[in-house]
């Protein structure tokens, strides 16, 4: 991810890159998406209630369509305090994850967050209809 990251030059959060980085980091996630595949989950939801009960769904949905239900997760959060943990932690269990480790973490510490931050920011750009998503977003959920 930071080869990714250094060779689409996306040094800052999404909202505040440039749009030709925006499509040169996707191009390269395009183009790596065989590598990248069960590793990125998206999860939407329209009306949100409890924001943390459906950070936890979103994250139990991921697990249980990567097949791996039966693993014990590791489990990284951007900026999750230390309170929330143990919410997650809980939350997760209640919908069968075997959880390790539930970890808050901020972006600069991971490229793997950033990542995660990045796809946020491109499916929220894809929601709202903006044109240069649309291509990207095809391109990411096609499977060869």
């Amino acid at each position: 991810m930071e080869d990714i990251e250094h060779a689409s030059r996306k040094r800052s959060k999404w909202q505040k890159t440039d749009k030709k980085v925006k499509k040169a980091f996707l191009e390269t996630i395009v183009s790596h998406r065989h590598e990248l595949k069960g590793c990125v989950y998206i999860e939407h939801f329209y009306q949100i209630a409890d924001y943390s009960n459906a950070v936890i769904e979103a994250i139990a949905r991921s697990i249980e369509r990567s097949n791996s239900l039966s693993l014990e997760a590791a489990v990284y959060i951007d900026g999750l305090s230390k309170h929330m943990v143990t919410v997650v932690a809980t939350g997760l269990r209640r919908y069968g994850v075997t959880v390790g480790k539930v970890k808050g973490l901020k972006d600069e510490q991971s490229a793997l967050i950033r990542l995660s931050d990045a796809m946020a920011g491109f499916v929220r750009d894809y929601l709202e209809g903006q044109d240069y998503a649309k291509r990207y977003y095809a391109e990411c959920s096609r499977e060869r």
